[in-house]
């Protein structure tokens, strides 16, 4: 893939934006977040495994997640950019 997808930009700008929004109304608590990023890396790197998805994309996923859960480990308002 040449250029990122904007329909998937889109999406996790919006999901990441709506946790933000939950924790900073203490509708969900930091810890219940970083629990749900957790839970879906796991998710997604045991579903890579299963269709065989290449090392490129998975990490790309991953690595999008994982700075999600940096904003919200440093209490970060800031939605994470996909590089």
């Amino acid at each position: 893939m040449d250029k990122p997808d904007p329909n998937g930009q889109a999406a996790i700008l919006l999901v990441e934006s709506l946790i933000h929004t939950l924790v900073d109304r203490d509708i969900l608590t930091t810890r219940q977040a970083l629990f749900a990023i957790a839970s879906a890396i796991c998710v997604k790197s045991e579903s890579a495994a299963f269709s065989n998805e290449d090392r490129e994309t998975l990490e790309k996923s991953l690595g999008v997640m994982k700075r999600i859960e940096q904003t919200l480990q440093a209490g970060d308002p800031t939605p994470a950019r996909e590089d």
